[in-house]
């Protein structure tokens, strides 16, 4: 789709920017999943590995973030 094509990878990360998560970990890791999202389809698969090495979070509070941004509807 022509239209999807125009996400840049600073439109993914701006968005993820004005988002309210309810807290600094959650919006750390919302703004690790943008950096490696897809600019196509959004989609992103890094490890929690990766998001904890990334944003100097526990792997742990990683899983914890990302179930409760899932959870919240991100």
């Amino acid at each position: 789709d022509a239209a999807m094509s125009a996400f840049t990878p600073h439109d993914i990360c701006a968005w993820a920017g004005r988002q309210v998560v309810g807290g600094a970990k959650r919006k750390a890791v919302l703004n690790a999943l943008a950096l490696f999202a897809d600019r196509m389809t959004w989609e992103c698969w890094p490890s929690f590995a990766l998001i904890a090495q990334y944003t100097e979070i526990a792997e742990r509070t990683v899983s914890r973030a990302v179930a409760e941004l899932e959870r919240d509807g991100f």
